[in-house]
């Protein structure tokens, strides 16, 4: 073991004890001072605020309108901060250049938060304290620390440094170090803690026993889905996680995670022991109402200050679709819950088997399959308007997925023509859009031949100007937004039934964009165009196929209906 004055990089240079009696302004109210520690000199910032200033170390903490924590140096011009006065927003903030000592207090409460120049900061967290006792008191054990952000994982480390050089009047207590690292604490008994920002590869060479997650649901979301998935088998091998954060999406990692562990039933209706759920995860929801000071006129003011929608997920806890102006309206979306496939032909995600005399429709949003855009395939049951089965891949080309198309087809045509139920043909209509790279898929099917493909193929009426007929439906701004519209109001009504994961996801990322509306940016939007191309075959064929007749009423759609009467080759 190192003498500790030989290896430790102290943070702290002075600490002055204080008398009882010593308190600070804290959004709280008044709370007691212990002691003030005078740290190792830090590279200095102002910060202009429209209502104050203030001069603080570059990593010091402040707290957004949000609640959130932020470090200075990542505070920008148009953001806001709490402040005594309420929500101040950001003029400029740079450094200076200086590096000074500055000066910590601990406040005996229990957010540790305070004012200082009328602007609300913030000390340490108990989950330090926690990570710290584990290390010292369970040998051998592996602790990851991981967050959104380097420095944000730097920041926790820090305050882990913070309670271990503390412990100082108590040494008989702590454990001894070996190695003291900025970003690293090993201790004589065979225990370590370790900070790293959450990436695929940040468990990598470690061997894991306890894992903490910091703000899990703010990490983007494919690297939040990659780090888990490889940190799993870890875990899972008798490795322990934390996991804390305020919610984001409702469809992220995080929130998958969080909703299993509160479903705390096996699969035969059975209460799991030790309130734990499905996914061997315990739940704890911690809410402003759980503050006790805080009232119902806290609730009106900072709901006034934040908004509705903000403040729900900053200080009640609740998962949202986003701010952006989606098709589906947002709390529909948030009602929407995905079932898991019953069954899988190759990659096609099955969620119903076929049925007799009902009437499916097939849509095909054709792509490159060059591991960019993904194409994608829709069979929707317009007899009692359920998604039935999905496909989508990025990485199969035309051909392929035309083979695909044609598996769909014939499963869906045997499956019903066997049944000693099925009163004659079956009903299948199937189409592709033929913007584009439709035209390849168009040759495709010429080239096997239509009557090759069980189903009927549904094409425009209209003709291009030498006389040929079009085949295939061509996604204009009108037609889509027409489809649109009926998407919309179908699922606003409980009336079309979505079950896909993936399907739903896309729907909380397709927003208005200009007259219409795509994808974000980033984001995939194939499975929702799949989806609108077989809806636009329920528009072509409610008119005239007899099955459809009592659908029209039903749904009430005439007056969104004003396409031509198909063609059928």
């Amino acid at each position: 073991m190192f003498e500790l004055s030989q290896t430790i990089e102290r943070k702290f240079l002075d600490v002055i004890e204080l008398d009882d009696g010593w308190k600070i302004e804290t959004d709280t109210g008044f709370q007691p001072v212990s002691r003030i520690m005078k740290t190792i000199p830090y590279e200095e910032w102002v910060v202009i605020l429209d209502n104050y200033e203030f001069k603080a170390a570059d990593d010091h903490i402040v707290f957004r309108d949000n609640g959130r924590e932020v470090f200075v140096k990542d505070l920008l011009p148009g953001d806001f901060i709490k402040t005594q006065s309420g929500i101040s927003k950001v003029i400029s903030c740079k450094s200076t250049g200086n590096t000074e000592s500055m000066y910590d207090i601990q406040v005996d409460s229990e957010d540790h938060s305070y004012y200082a120049n009328g602007v609300l900061h913030h000390n340490t967290t108990c989950a330090a304290g926690f990570l710290l006792w584990k290390a010292m008191f369970c040998p051998d054990s592996g602790i990851l620390l991981a967050a959104n952000q380097m420095a944000q994982a730097m920041e926790i480390m820090d305050r882990i440094r913070f309670a271990y050089e503390n412990l100082e009047q108590f040494n008989w207590l702590r454990a001894g170090v070996t190695e003291y690292n900025k970003g690293s604490i090993t201790f004589d008994n065979g225990s370590s803690i370790t900070a790293r920002a959450t990436t695929p590869s940040a468990g990598r060479g470690l061997s894991i026993t306890l894992l903490y997650l910091d703000e899990f649901a703010f990490v983007q979301p494919n690297m939040a889905q990659e780090f888990w998935t490889a940190i799993s088998p870890t875990l899972s091998a008798g490795g322990h996680c934390i996991i804390t954060s305020t919610p984001n999406t409702d469809d992220d990692t995080f929130a998958q995670i969080w909703h299993g562990a509160n479903k705390d039933t096996d699969d035969t209706g059975q209460l799991i022991p030790n309130g734990e759920g499905i996914n061997g995860f315990y739940p704890i929801e911690v809410t402003w109402r759980q503050h006790p000071e805080r009232d119902s006129k806290w609730e009106i003011d900072f709901r006034n200050k934040l908004g509705g929608p903000r403040f729900e997920r900053e200080m009640e806890c609740k998962f949202t679709t986003g701010d952006d102006d989606t098709l589906i309206d947002g709390t529909m979306l948030s009602s929407l819950s995905p079932q898991q496939e019953i069954f899988l032909i190759d990659d096609i995600r099955w969620f119903e088997e076929p049925q007799p005399n009902h009437v499916y429709g097939v849509g095909w949003d054709p792509s490159m399959g060059s591991l960019k855009d993904p194409a994608a395939i829709q069979v929707i049951d317009f007899t009692t308007m359920k998604q039935v089965a999905e496909w989508c891949s990025n990485k199969v080309p035309v051909k392929g997925q035309l083979e695909v198309l044609i598996k769909i087809l014939y499963y869906i045509h045997a499956t019903m023509y066997g049944n000693p139920r099925q009163e004659g043909d079956p009903d299948i209509y199937w189409t592709v859009e033929n913007n584009g790279l439709g035209l390849a898929a168009i040759s495709e099917i010429n080239h096997i031949g239509e009557d090759k493909i069980p189903g009927y193929f549904v094409s425009e009426s209209r003709a291009t100007g030498g006389g040929s007929r079009v085949k295939g439906l061509r996604t204009s701004h009108r037609t889509k937004l027409e489809a649109c519209s009926l998407i919309k109001k179908l699922i606003e009504t409980s009336r079309l039934e979505i079950r896909s994961r993936p399907l739903i996801r896309e729907f909380k990322t397709f927003v208005k964009s200009n007259n219409s509306y795509s994808a974000k940016s980033g984001e995939h939007d194939d499975l929702v165009m799949a989806l609108v191309v077989a809806i636009r075959i329920f528009q072509s064929i409610q008119d005239w196929d007899d099955k459809m007749i009592d659908l029209t009423n039903d749904y009430e759609i005439e007056e969104l209906i004003i396409e031509p009467m198909p063609i059928i080759v």
